[in-house]
C-alpha cells in the first residue's frame, strides 16, 4: 500500500496564544506507513523573554528556570528541526512536508512563532505544505459515522480507547505526544481499512 511520509508535531507552551505565551518544546516523529522511534526529535527552547502561565506549567511542569539552563536559543532550535526535517524528508523543499498533530492548528501556530522568532518565516514557506492532517478532526468524522464509540474527538479518550500508553513523564512532553498522535493515526487507518 502506498503511503506518504507525514511529520507529526506536537508543542509544550507557556499558554494557549501564540501572540503571548512562549513556545517552549517542539517534538516530531516521523510517520512513513507507520511511527518509527527511530526518527524522533525532541528541541527545548530557550525564547529571549519567556512567558509561561501558571496552569500551562501545571500540565507540562517546564520551567523559565530550566528552559535558562537547558534550552537553546530560537535560531538554533529552528536550525536542528530543519537539520532533522530535511534528513527524514529528502524530496523538501522539492516536495513540502505535511505536518500532522492533534489540534494541529495550535502547534502550528506556536511553531510559526518559533521561526517569527528565528526570522525564517520564509523558510518556513518553503519546507511546509499549508494542508495538514489533524487527528482530531479524523476522530470526529469516525464518531460521527459510528465506527468509534467515544463521546468527543479527545485525544486522552482516544488514547484510552486504543491502548496507547505512556512512560514515566511522557504525556505532556513534546515528544511523548507526538509519537503517540503518530500511533493513534495509525490505529485509525486500520480501522478504515479494515472495514473498507
Amino acid at each position: 500500500m502506498h503511503t506518504r511520509p507525514i511529520l507529526f508535531i506536537d508543542s509544550e507552551t507557556g499558554g494557549l496564544d501564540p501572540t503571548s505565551a512562549s513556545i517552549l518544546s517542539l517534538g516530531a516523529v516521523v510517520w512513513n506507513g507507520s511511527p518509527s522511534s527511530a526518527t524522533e526529535f525532541e528541541v527545548f527552547v530557550r525564547e529571549p523573554i519567556i512567558n509561561i502561565e501558571a496552569t500551562a506549567y501545571e500540565i507540562h511542569g517546564i520551567s523559565g528556570p530550566w528552559l535558562e539552563k537547558n534550552g537553546v536559543v530560537p535560531g538554533e532550535a529552528v536550525s536542528r528541526f530543519e537539520e532533522f526535517v530535511l534528513a527524514n524528508f529528502p524530496e523538501c523543499p522539492k516536495v513540502r512536508v505535511t505536518l500532522a498533530g492533534h489540534n494541529i492548528g495550535f502547534d502550528v501556530a506556536f511553531l510559526k512563532r518559533l521561526y517569527s522568532l528565528a526570522s525564517k518565516e520564509a523558510s518556513f514557506e518553503e519546507l511546509f505544505q499549508h494542508r495538514v492532517v489533524d487527528t482530531s478532526s479524523i476522530l470526529s468524522f469516525l464518531i460521527d459515522s459510528g465506527r468509534l464509540p467515544l463521546a468527543s474527538p479527545s485525544s486522552d479518550l482516544a488514547f484510552e480507547y486504543f491502548g496507547i500508553r505512556f512512560g514515566a513523564g511522557e504525556r505532556h512532553s513534546a515528544l511523548g505526544d507526538a509519537a503517540a498522535t503518530a500511533t493513534l493515526y495509525d490505529r485509525m487507518l486500520a480501522i478504515v481499512r479494515q472495514e473498507g
